[in-house]
């Protein structure tokens, strides 16, 4: 069974499910949704403490499934993997940057144009914005005591006092190389051929249904744009059943999404044909047609598909008009030299306002974002210009998250509440220290970072976890992975990263595995290493 599935857990969940089985059959009319009502709110998903101290940011009272939901996650996704040494992992002694680490002065960073693109609606000059790539601050001390600068693309979150008392990095590091793998496992923190491979999203959304069993919009979401198979992998459901699927929403210069959702070739005559078949396929579940269902996820799962298909506009007045909508007539800010390449647009501005108006609504409780890029994409290997495509990239990623971030003097209107939504930015791997043949730099998944702000850090446990040796790869005994950052990320959102479809103690790295032996040792240690409490 694994080390992290105990016998008493076992046992519990057999009992359980034969009683249930047991009280649905003998409840004559109970309806599944009914059902589903009368199981207790620890079922699924409950949180033991301690977890995050067992106390979230400004309350003293004990997390329960009953009383806490846990914090809201924000998820950008770095599609294909982003370059974070000229971003966020600038070493320096003697008081200031390295600039020749990681071949950082050899990109040719002049040549990017830092404030193109200004518009009256979308500025990009300010005090926000860097003036050259000297303009660096000085994060904190990595773990094995280096200073750590965050370099210039960054700007429009470290000059922000605010952001910066509730940020934190963690080293991560593993051995996939192709994307096909590492896209997979950093979305999930499982390898492929693991059948409880679930993007976190998913474990969020079981436990929102498991306490709303009546709820048939979802609350995990997942926006991206032309990466429908890496969106694929943040909705896996792994084990657990079909209704714990995050919406994926595609994003287009024409709102496809919503208005697909119109029903605009649908009369009453097809609603009445899809009901009364449902009807039927209802009455084969009772026993000699009679009584209550048989209580089947199976069946919960086509009750919820089917009640979003007859009530899908109710998902249109999710978002507002033109919300999903791409101005693809942008300009893009910064520029490097050249145009951007077709089908790179200002899509990454689009899907955040989307999460974050969902999010600060409390429609939703998970959001991924996904960024392809706005001047080319984050996978460079070769090219002067294409070199420089991460460095903007990583800008505009800084620029439209602190727009959105609330602060009572710098944004007031700011829809994303730190103190109630953790955001994580995350990528599938890194990228090489040293440039390639052709310019760029290559595949590095053996040390890369996760940036996490907001949610249960504090000021008090900013900082970072973690560093790397000369050759860019994660000391030992630093060697985080993409399993620990998954399991860290749904203790936030208030999910037992054991429960069931979830993670086993032996799924985690072998440097949290050092000192923690339990389920209870692993949740200390996550709590400890990646937040930091």
């Amino acid at each position: 069974m694994g080390l992290g599935y105990t016998r008493r857990r076992f046992l519990k969940q057999t009992a359980q499910t034969v009683l249930g089985a047991s009280a649905s059959l003998s409840v004559a009319g109970l309806s599944p949704s009914e059902a589903s009502a009368q199981v207790p709110c620890d079922d699924w998903g409950a949180l033991p403490n301690p977890a995050l101290g067992g106390v979230p940011v400004g309350t003293s009272t004990q997390w329960t499934c009953a009383n806490h939901a846990g914090y809201k996650i924000l998820e950008i996704w770095l599609d294909e993997g982003a370059s974070l040494w000229e971003t966020f992992w600038i070493p320096g002694s003697g008081g200031s940057p390295d600039l020749s680490a990681m071949n950082v002065d050899a990109l040719g960073l002049d040549s990017i144009d830092w404030m193109a693109g200004a518009s009256a609606e979308d500025p990009c000059d300010g005090p926000d914005h860097p003036t050259s790539f000297a303009d660096t601050y000085a994060f904190g001390t990595s773990t094995d005591n280096q200073t750590i600068y965050w370099g210039p693309a960054a700007k429009p979150l470290w000059y922000r006092p605010d952001i910066m008392a509730r940020a934190r990095m963690l080293g991560l590091g593993h051995a996939l190389l192709p994307h096909q793998a590492a896209q997979p496992y950093g979305l999930s923190g499982l390898p492929l051929g693991n059948p409880r491979r679930a993007g976190t999203g998913s474990a969020i959304q079981r436990r929102h249904t498991a306490l709303n069993p009546d709820a048939i919009l979802p609350v995990s979401f997942v926006f991206h744009r032309g990466l429908g198979h890496r969106a694929a992998y943040a909705a896996e459901t792994g084990s657990h059943p079909g209704t714990s699927r995050p919406l994926v929403v595609g994003l287009s210069d024409t709102d496809v999404f919503s208005s697909e959702l119109a029903r605009t070739q649908i009369n009453p005559a097809s609603d009445s044909l899809f009901n009364a078949l449902r009807r039927d396929y209802g009455d084969r579940q009772r026993w000699l047609g009679q009584g209550a269902r048989v209580r089947s996820s199976g069946h919960q799962s086509y009750r919820v598909a089917a009640e979003l298909l007859v009530g899908a506009t109710n998902l249109q007045q999710l978002f507002g008009t033109g919300t999903l909508t791409i101005d693809g007539s942008s300009s893009t800010c910064p520029q490097v030299p050249g145009s951007p390449p077709a089908g790179y647009f200002p899509h990454l501005k689009t899907g955040l306002a989307a999460a974050a108006q969902l999010l600060s609504q409390n429609q939703a409780r998970y959001a991924c974002v996904m960024d392809k890029g706005i001047t080319g994409m984050y996978d460079t290997h070769s090219g002067d210009r294409q070199k420089l495509y991460p460095v903007a990239n990583l800008l505009n990623v800084s620029r439209q998250l602190a727009r959105l971030i609330r602060d009572p003097i710098a944004n007031p209107n700011g829809p994303i509440d730190l103190n109630d939504t953790l955001i994580v930015i995350n990528s599938e791997f890194g990228r090489t220290p040293l440039l390639a043949q052709g310019g760029g730099r290559d595949h590095w998944p053996w040390g890369y970072n996760a940036m996490l702000i907001g949610g249960p850090i504090t000021s008090g446990s900013r900082g970072i976890r973690g560093g790397f040796d000369a050759e860019g790869a994660a000391l030992p005994g630093l060697d985080y992975t993409p399993t620990d950052l998954r399991g860290a990320m749904l203790l936030a959102a208030g999910v037992d990263p054991f429960a069931p479809g979830g993670f086993r103690v032996d799924d985690f790295s072998a440097a949290l595995r050092a000192t923690a032996l339990t389920e209870t040792d692993i949740r200390s240690r996550l709590v400890e290493t990646v937040f930091g409490a």
